[in-house]
């Protein structure tokens, strides 16, 4: 057990690190231009009058060290764990955390009995799940975007979790302790149902624009005008993708690939449909024209405002009833000397 123990940590480990190596250029610390900037800030207050010491107390290592421990530090933080969670913020739930409040008494539990065995007994296994806590948020700490993270920090997932069952474990074991085991399996059933309730039913109207909803009925509308070959020229920012359109509209993946299998968000076509990497394709409001083509569909995010000399043909709403998306038209009778 030992052995498949420490071949999962070093595994999962090195998987993680090798994926974030990847992205690099994205997302890594060393790239963190806030920590760049806040090195040239130091350099210039201090106004050269000691280099040594300068170089000695603002350095690359001491901050990017500094941006490292921060980032680490939250993933351990009881906000991260038990009351508000982490990023992205499409996996966020309102009011809740990645654990139910009620299992920070079991994990101090099972934390302190595994560092009692560590130091007291010897015992190689609780050392492993020490080590295996340590090196957990690693990964995650080593980025910049997002933090806290709930992806990249899931190597902690496990760790936790068996702390937290040796704790219970070891409450439910003292028999003096029975009364206040039982009172918090209570909470712990409460939390839960919280937790039931606010995933079930808040998360489908709280701040839906994280999670794209609307999204699978603009798809399907652009659906009936992709079939009658209209010319679509869509939005493509945030995460408004053509991944959505494989999916709903059930693309074969061969004939993806044999299209090049495009990715890029801005000026991308794929069948009938252009991609642009802006909110509004179609610029433009209510005192101004936009400048666009007859005969095309042009998608614009909500927020956007409706250009004079177009026609609002279709509009999606979110769950809370913010509007999602519109489909507009240029209007063929718009007479730019007298609007209407």
């Amino acid at each position: 057990s030992l052995v498949c123990l420490l071949i999962l940590l070093s595994a999962g480990f090195i998987f993680l690190v090798s994926k974030g190596a990847n992205r690099t250029g994205d997302v890594s610390i060393f790239r963190y231009q806030k920590t760049m900037f806040q090195l040239a800030e130091q350099i210039r207050e201090d106004g050269g009058q000691n280099a040594r010491i300068t170089r000695i107390l603002h350095n690359k290592i001491t901050n990017y060290s500094y941006t490292f421990f921060v980032n680490y530090v939250q993933h351990l933080s009881g906000s991260f764990l038990f009351t508000s969670g982490g990023y992205p913020l499409r996996y966020y739930l309102p009011w809740t955390g990645n654990f139910y409040p009620v299992e920070a008494v079991f994990l101090i539990v099972g934390l302190s009995f595994v560092i009692y065995s560590a130091v007291r007994s010897a015992d190689v296994l609780s050392w492993v799940l020490e080590l295996w806590l340590f090196l957990g948020p690693v990964p995650a700490a080593l980025t910049y975007e997002d933090i806290p993270n709930i992806v990249r920090s899931i190597m902690l997932l496990p760790i936790l979790v068996i702390i937290l069952s040796h704790g219970i474990t070891i409450l439910r074991r003292q028999k003096r302790l029975t009364f206040i085991f039982y009172i918090l399996i209570a909470v712990y059933i409460y939390n839960f149902s919280s937790f039931f309730h606010t995933y079930f039913h808040h998360t489908l109207v709280h701040e839906p624009w994280h999670r794209n909803a609307g999204m699978n009925i603009l798809i399907k509308q652009l659906d009936y005008l992709s079939q009658r070959k209209i010319p679509i020229v869509t939005t493509a920012s945030g995460d408004t993708n053509i991944m959505y359109y494989l999916f709903y509209w059930k693309i074969d993946p061969l004939f993806y690939q044999r299209a090049g299998s495009p990715r890029d968000k801005d000026n991308v076509k794929f069948m009938n449909i252009v991609f642009l990497d802006k909110d509004c394709p179609l610029d433009g409001d209510s005192k101004h024209p936009a400048s666009g083509k007859l005969g095309i569909m042009y998608v614009n995010k909500g927020e956007c405002q409706v250009p004079v000399n177009t026609i609002e043909r279709f509009h999606v709403r979110r769950p809370d009833n913010t509007m999602a998306y519109r489909i507009l038209e240029m209007d063929i009778n718009f007479d730019e000397k007298n609007p209407r």
